[in-house]
């Protein structure tokens, strides 16, 4: 069901907004690898498409320090695109609101 929601937003751009592009941005996701909501929305990106990069902050203390100053909070997952939105400590439903409010598309 979501995924032709966000094929029906693919197609409303397609259609209407000639003058204007949709955003397609780097994506930065921070997680924790045995956070079940890091592996859900890993697995929302993948099956939509998306290209991001994952960084585990477990293993990375300078991404862990980047994450808690962009999000304010140390709770993962934790979403930064290139023109500095932060999605932080998400659901796959907020992820799927968060793309589509903002035009984020694969």
């Amino acid at each position: 069901m979501r995924l032709g929601r966000i094929a029906n937003l693919n197609h409303h751009w397609e259609l209407t907004s000639e003058s204007q592009s949709p955003a397609k941005m780097e994506l930065t996701l921070y997680i924790k690898p045995w956070c079940p909501w890091c592996i859900e929305a890993i697995e929302w990106l993948e099956e939509h498409g998306y290209r991001y990069k994952k960084i585990d902050v477990l293993s990375d203390s300078t991404a862990y320090e980047r994450m808690r100053k962009i999000s304010k909070q140390s709770l993962t997952p934790t979403l930064e695109t290139s023109s500095g939105l932060v999605l932080p400590d998400f659901d796959v439903a907020q992820l799927e609101r968060f793309m589509l409010q903002h035009a984020l598309l694969p």
